[in-house]
């Protein structure tokens, strides 16, 4: 599942990042520049479902995972995407602070 979710939540965020899907959709997660794990999920409706959800949900689907294991799968990439929104280098919030600030770079 990690590669999956890694695998998808690149590509589909660096299709984000194209001008007029930027424009259109992935603006809105962009107005923090200095990301707080609040903001963490604050995106429009279409990269929230195809982005986020589908990504998170694509790998336990593939592996046939129990449904308690996907649940926790599901918790383990929240905690995981506040962290990375968290302002906290440990949690790799660094990385994801600069791609809000420069917008060409650190899309995974």
């Amino acid at each position: 599942s990690l590669l999956v979710i890694d695998f998808w939540f690149y590509w589909t965020h660096r299709a984000m990042h194209h001008s007029s899907i930027y424009r259109a959709i992935h603006k809105m997660h962009h107005r923090f520049t200095a990301p707080t794990a609040v903001a963490a999920v604050y995106a429009h409706p279409v990269e929230f479902l195809v982005g986020n959800v589908g990504g998170v949900a694509l790998g336990p689907i593939l592996c046939n995972a129990h449904p308690y294991t996907a649940w926790a799968w599901f918790a383990v990439s929240l905690l995981s995407t506040c962290g990375s929104h968290s302002g906290y280098a440990a949690l790799g919030a660094d990385k994801h602070d600069e791609h809000h600030r420069l917008f060409d770079c650190n899309f995974g």
